[in-house]
């Protein structure tokens, strides 16, 4: 049984490790320090382990030592990430450690190449490869973001045909975090929602809009 939870998350910016020294950014010790995430191995048993899409939330339905399983699994593909990787992979996905009953966790990104971490995560019924065109798309709106930090709607997509051709342009803004592979306008803001075909509910997600 899959539980949903929404989570608010932060994760190190891709672009932000473009100036790291190679030797410093292989080592163990800086990845732990970056990505609190992976200290979380033997401190699983009384906190949740959640997974995301940016638009779908699941709490994993795993007994401590399956956490601690996937946990691992994941800080070793993390620890192995170079940085030329993570300058031309995307984010597919995150996971985060927290505490029952919170809204917030350690965090970090899955990429593509977690091949052992997204086969863990689909073995246990979880679509660890979703993309937004995977979802069933109901709308989405356009924000403008004025100079004084508010923000107007400019448009509102509701047609099949502008929802299909808007996906593909859209980015989850919890994963824009490369603005040099996948640079995003940051005077647009897009709230997309989908339903759940499992429940028939409806997703609401934060987007980018790419350039």
């Amino acid at each position: 049984m899959i539980h949903i939870s929404h989570l608010t998350k932060t994760f190190c910016s891709a672009s932000a490790l473009s100036n790291v020294n190679l030797e410093i950014y292989r080592s163990d010790k800086y990845k732990k320090g970056m990505f609190p995430l992976l200290l979380g191995i033997g401190h699983t048993a009384k906190r949740n382990l959640i997974w995301s899409d940016g638009i779908s939330h699941y709490v994993l339905d795993l007994n401590t030592e399956e956490k601690e399983e996937l946990l691992s699994i994941y800080s070793e593909e993390m620890i192995s990430l170079s940085l030329s990787t993570l300058q031309t992979e995307f984010p597919c996905g995150s996971l985060t450690l927290a505490y029952p009953r919170t809204d917030t966790g350690d965090g970090g990104l899955i990429y593509p190449s977690f091949h052992r971490t997204i086969n863990y995560l689909k073995a246990h019924q979880i679509p660890a490869q979703n993309t937004i065109e995977n979802y069933m798309l109901v709308s989405a709106e356009r924000f403008r973001i004025l100079e004084n930090g508010y923000r107007a709607s400019e448009a509102l997509y509701e047609s099949e045909e502008d929802l299909t051709k808007l996906a593909s342009q859209l980015v989850v803004r919890d994963f824009a975090v490369n603005p040099l592979l996948y640079p995003v306008n940051p005077s647009c803001e897009i709230l997309l929602k989908a339903k759940d075909p499992s429940s028939g509910s409806i997703l609401e997600a934060d987007c980018a809009l790419r350039k």
